[in-house]
């Protein structure tokens, strides 16, 4: 028996924490000991995951010391917790976990998982100069560590390319167990009072520019005075004024949800134009709700969708309007089928667990 520990920034509910809780759910229970470590206290007003990986049988911690008074407490306090508790391999996300342990001397095994590409993601969510200095150090601490593995084979490439040779990749995978075998579309538009009547193309992220949320309304007004057409945003962030001042009547913009799967279900087809991914959540979370995706062209979309090209369409701005038109007017069902063939073959919770089982296995 193994005891494994998984340390994250919070126990807020995001894409990486529930891959994090993903893995814990599938990993065999006669073969580890669950602990997971938070290193900031959430906010009461945010979905907090703590009782959810309690019901797992895991021992969780949250710290509370801060992320300034963290910066050295929260050294101390983690290893005495993993010496305490005879920890045998240490699971890290993010890059306040990679910072931390990569810091400590312990005879723990280390993995970290990579869900983005610091280059790319820190300057656009905090700016140039922050972002890019982050991206830097968090950089220089994946090039130290012994065994790091990416979510998903293009962004393993990413990090080969800058010349990284100790960055392997399992792929993410959504949990199919939480999702209804099915809800009929109608009853689930009729209790969110959603139009009966219309095609409802459904966006779910961050209102951040790596998301394109403006350029994504932008686009599906464009396409056209269209009123069979609905776009629906779920999601929040900094640009939620600019949204509301460019959307017309049929852009529907929820903010926050607590559960999107009746939306999903509600939805006709999924789109996200995001310029940057690890694996996403929300792509594989659409894809087991049946629906077709609209996909810009970035590597990680472009893997997704090489695994059966039926699922949906990739698109950039030259062809956006015409292949959106394209995919509207084929077969929906084969489309439908192919996308939900994706996960149930591949990118899913139970298939990405027992690769991260075998590589605990075999750590070094």
């Amino acid at each position: 028996m193994r005891n494994i520990c998984f340390i994250i920034s919070t126990f807020k509910k995001s894409g990486p924490i529930n891959i994090v809780y993903s893995i814990a759910k599938f990993l065999e229970r006669e073969k580890f000991n669950l602990y997971v470590i938070s290193l900031s206290a959430t906010n009461v007003s945010d979905n907090n995951m703590v009782e959810d990986f309690k019901s797992l049988g895991a021992t969780t911690f949250e710290l509370k010391n801060g992320r300034v008074g963290g910066f050295v407490k929260n050294k101390r306090e983690v290893k005495q917790i993993l010496i305490e508790n005879k920890i045998d391999i240490v699971h890290t996300h993010g890059l306040r976990p990679d910072g931390l342990v990569h810091g400590l001397r312990i005879k723990s095994k280390h993995i970290s998982t990579l869900h983005n590409y610091p280059f790319e993601d820190y300057p656009m969510k905090f700016g140039g100069f922050k972002g890019s200095l982050m991206a830097a150090y968090h950089f220089w601490i994946i090039k130290r560590m012994r065994n790091c593995v990416a979510c998903s084979k293009s962004l393993s490439t990413k990090f080969t390319d800058r010349g990284l040779k100790n960055v392997k990749y399992i792929q993410n995978g959504v949990d199919l167990t939480v999702f209804p075998k099915e809800l009929i579309q109608h009853e689930c538009r009729e209790s969110l009072k959603l139009p009966l009547d219309k095609k409802i193309f459904i966006f779910i992220g961050s209102l951040i520019p790596r998301k394109s949320p403006i350029e994504t309304i932008q686009k599906f007004i464009q396409q056209g005075t269209n009123m069979d057409f609905c776009l629906l945003v779920l999601g929040d962030g900094f640009l939620r004024d600019q949204c509301e001042a460019i959307k017309d009547e049929n852009v529907i913009l929820m903010g926050n949800v607590d559960n999107v799967k009746p939306y999903l279900f509600a939805s006709d087809y999924f789109i996200s134009l995001s310029k940057s991914e690890g694996l996403p959540n929300t792509v594989m979370e659409a894809m087991a709700a049946k629906l077709p995706v609209i996909l810009s062209e970035i590597p990680s979309h472009r893997e997704i969708i090489d695994i059966n090209r039926q699922a949906g369409i990739l698109v950039n701005d030259n062809n956006f309007y015409k292949k959106v038109q394209e995919l509207v007017t084929s077969d929906y069902k084969s489309y439908s089928n192919a996308a939900f063939n994706i996960v149930s073959s591949t990118l899913n919770a139970k298939v990405m667990a027992e690769n991260y089982e075998k590589f605990y296995l075999k750590l070094t």
